[in-house]
């Protein structure tokens, strides 16, 4: 999409995305060479307005401050609710196991009543395992990263679009896109890593 909405105001390989990773070097050369040409004879400020309606658009299906700016709740829904249920499975379990010890060295037979068994077998082992689900998803949706990450990938690339509106030569237009897709491949990359670091 990046490529799509830049070339040929920019280079395909600039920013290089063998920095990036070397598998899309090929991937990059390849979109560049059929990007249609009557786009090169369009003048600097129609590639830049196009790039803006799309690539740094609020409402435009690609549009990459939209995408952020609709993914921030889901970020912070999931930040906050598993750590919500995180929290309180975690400070509540030591006192269920408590009762659950007490009640078998003490023959106590408080497991018999439905009640007493949820009390005293079932919360001493749902606990625990609850709050170690729940900081599992956290850790496998990266969502502390995403909650940070969301607003202010949107805030940057807000500033950026406010900035690239101003501009009206080829040279700066180039160089304000290349730095948007320097910070937009940068944030892929990340997330490709977290992606194969957490195994999702």
């Amino acid at each position: 999409r990046g490529l799509r909405a830049s070339v040929p105001l920019v280079d395909p390989l600039n920013p290089s995305v063998g920095l990036h990773d070397p598998k899309w070097r090929r991937f990059a050369l390849s979109v560049g060479l059929l990007v249609n040409e009557s786009r090169a004879t369009l003048q600097p400020s129609a590639l830049r307005d196009h790039y803006i309606s799309t690539r740094l658009s609020e409402s435009h299906e690609e549009g990459q401050i939209g995408h952020y700016l609709k993914m921030k709740p889901t970020a912070m829904r999931w930040w906050n609710t598993t750590g919500f249920v995180s929290k309180w499975s975690a400070q509540l379990a030591p006192g269920f196991v408590l009762l659950s010890l007490i009640n078998k060295v003490f023959h106590l037979g408080y497991q018999k009543p439905f009640g007493g068994w949820v009390v005293v077998t079932l919360l001493p082992i749902a606990l625990p395992l609850l709050a170690g689900v729940a900081s599992g998803i956290r850790h496998a949706l990266d969502a502390g990263r995403r909650k940070e990450r969301y607003p202010e990938m949107a805030a940057r690339l807000a500033a950026l679009r406010t900035h690239l509106t101003g501009l009206e030569t080829r040279a700066t237009i180039a160089h304000t896109v290349s730095q948007t897709e320097e910070i937009l491949l940068d944030e892929l990359r990340e997330w490709q890593l977290t992606a194969t670091t957490t195994g999702h």
